[in-house]
């Protein structure tokens, strides 16, 4: 199984009095995170000073981390000395991936969009600071306000004696996972993930869909029962009466309880789903070069850990090699044609149901009228007369009795469509097939790798989304509790 990553951002002072007393701070601390709240990654700059002993603890530490560097290399080599950039230069080699802030209209700029970059990227920060202001935008202390700002657990060290000035919101930090060996396989240990994920999705989701289904009858069948036994009181006996309500009350209270089942089962086949489509997602793409950050865009709080874990795996996995018609024949069959073969035959199954519900609350619609214009047609007196009793009386309650259920029938099933989303899916899933048959063409005229890793982010940013749209929908409107 994949570990939960807690990511270690840095930012500390270019200029140190006490580089040792820093060094060995620096240590410690990561010591201690390690202890409580490992594994560990890390995401820092690499600037001289601070960063750089920084990053020569994580490497040291055989430590999956990232770069983000203010400038492109040849203009950030400029702010160091040769002794420095040769010192660092091997630490970037090591990184999973180097980025570069671009767009900065001054340095001071550019240096603060790659701490504030860090912030946003970790889980905790840890900072090498002497508590004064910054001296300019972008400076040590800037980054500790916003870090400060956004709430985030910090680590704040003294430059001088290498003292823990500072240590605020740790508790918040994610306990330590368990690691196993998935690091000398980190495809198996993905696709392990993503078999744990579908297999869990797919034993809830029949039961989800079940149970909303006949929650929504068994109202409407304490509805019946309970018009039934109104309107036929004055003919049936009073022990016929209080039955009726028990069965009420026992249909209500089971759909009360079913409710509850269903907000665990719907919870579980929501969240195994999701992952195991990002799992979906990362192996499908997994045979592409490494040098492409190839990671597709899902916004749904609560994944970013597992999609964490899912790109550092897909970067410490060294041993693809693939050309680009490999690549690109193995993304047609295994991604996008399977993904048409799923699309299609579940819109057809969607647009199947969707007419069958939808024709059945019509049905209903049709007979309630038809009952209600019998009821008020019907006159009793003279069909008591002709009949030598009471049936017309009988007939009448009998055909308002059905034209008050049967509008109940056709809301629940209306509410089955709207619960099971058919409409959306049947009209959602054509959508994805038109997308993925452009995708499929594209795909075959495709020469280069740029022109791959376009494609390839298109399709599955595309794909995730539908996965937030059908999340939403599931979550707010056709099955909220």
């Amino acid at each position: 199984m994949l570990p939960e990553w807690t990511v270690v951002g840095f930012s500390g002072h270019r200029k140190l009095a006490e580089p040792k007393a820093a060094t060995d701070a620096i240590h410690r601390v990561f010591d201690r995170l390690a202890a409580h709240h490992g594994p560990l990654a890390s995401v820092s700059s690499a600037a001289s000073g601070a960063d750089t002993l920084f990053v020569e603890e994580v490497a040291r530490r055989n430590l999956p981390f990232r770069l983000i560097l203010p400038f492109s290399k040849t203009r950030f080599q400029q702010d160091f000395t040769s002794a420095d950039w040769q010192r660092v230069l091997p630490l970037m080699d090591k990184a999973l991936i180097v980025e570069e802030i671009s767009g900065a209209e001054s340095d001071e700029e550019a240096y603060f969009e790659t701490g504030i970059l860090t912030v946003d990227k970790s889980d905790v920060m840890v900072f090498v600071w002497d508590s004064k202001p910054a001296a300019g935008l972008g400076g040590t202390g800037d980054v500790v306000k916003y870090a400060r700002a956004l709430n985030r657990p910090l680590v704040i060290i003294e430059p001088h004696t290498g003292t823990i000035a500072a240590e605020e919101r740790l508790d918040q930090l994610p306990p330590q996972s368990v690691q196993t060996a998935w690091r000398d396989n980190p495809r198996a240990a993905v696709e392990y993930q993503f078999k744990e994920f579908d297999q869990t999705a797919n034993r809830h989701a029949p039961k989800a869909r079940n149970l909303v289904v006949i929650i929504i009858f068994l109202h409407l069948f304490a509805a019946a029962v309970g018009i039934c036994a109104l309107g036929l009181h004055s003919i049936i006996p009073d022990w016929a009466v209080d039955t009726a309500s028990g069965v009420k009350i026992a249909a209500l209270g089971t759909a009360l309880v079913l409710a509850f089942q269903h907000g665990r089962a719907r919870h579980e086949w929501m969240r195994s789903r999701i992952g195991a489509e990002l799992c979906r997602s990362f192996l499908a793409t997994w045979n592409l070069r490494r040098q492409a950050a190839i990671f597709p865009n899902m916004t749904l709080d609560g994944f970013e850990p597992l999609a964490r874990s899912l790109r550092i795996a897909w970067y410490l996995d060294q041993t693809v090699a693939c050309t680009l018609p490999e690549a690109r024949a193995h993304y047609l069959k295994n991604r996008v044609c399977d993904q048409i073969r799923y699309f299609r035959k579940h819109c057809r199954r969607a647009r199947f149901n969707f007419r069958l519900f939808k024709s059945l609350a019509n049905v209903a619609t049709i007979a309630a009228i038809g009952f209600s214009l019998l009821a008020l047609f019907i006159n009793p007196h003279a069909a008591a007369a002709q009949n030598g009793g009471n049936p017309g009386e009988q007939w009448m309650l009998t055909a308002k009795i059905f034209s008050l259920v049967l509008p109940l029938a056709g809301a629940a099933f209306m509410s089955v469509i709207g619960a099971q989303e058919y409409s959306r899916r049947g009209i959602r899933y054509d959508e994805m097939l038109v997308k993925l048959r452009g995708v499929a063409r594209r795909l075959k005229t495709v020469q280069t790798w740029p022109g791959l890793f376009r494609v390839v982010l298109e399709t599955e940013n595309c794909l995730l989304q539908e996965m937030v749209e059908w999340h939403s929908f599931v979550r707010f409107a056709g099955e909220a509790p």
